[in-house]
């Protein structure tokens, strides 16, 4: 799966140089890049829990759709949901863990990402096209 194959990746950044392109394909550069901050905000200390707390209220939004528990007056897509949740737990450990979440790839110069954000926006992208598609 998509959430073992992006904690490999980032289990190899961490035997490369901190902050420096291993290699690179044109513009894209692979390596290992510690990011302490989320999106374009600075780091604070209060992050990780900030995360927690979202990955477990998808996880228990999740629970109760599964075993339709409740009816919050939609059905919340688990082919949106799953993605969310396993990017954000890859993410989340990370955090705890090392301070940061390990980026392999940069992108131009501009962006460092891995597998899990590509998850995570996968899951935003889906849950906020169903929206649209609902209200049309």
């Amino acid at each position: 799966s998509f959430f073992f194959f992006d904690r490999l990746l980032k289990w190899w950044a961490q035997s490369l140089p901190t902050h420096g392109a291993a290699f690179s394909l044109g513009p894209i550069h692979f390596g290992f890049y510690l990011n302490p901050g989320l999106f374009f905000f600075p780091a604070w200390q209060w992050i990780p829990w900030v995360a927690l707390i979202v990955l477990l209220a998808l996880l228990g939004f999740l629970f109760l759709d599964l075993f339709r528990i409740s009816d919050f007056g939609f059905r919340i897509s688990r082919y949106a949901i799953i993605p969310l949740m396993l990017g954000g737990a890859s993410n989340v450990f990370d955090r705890f863990a090392y301070g940061g979440v390990i980026d392999y790839v940069n992108i131009f110069s501009i962006a460092t990402i891995n597998i899990a954000d590509i998850l995570i926006f996968t899951g935003l992208l889906s849950l906020t096209l169903k929206s649209y598609v609902k209200r049309s």
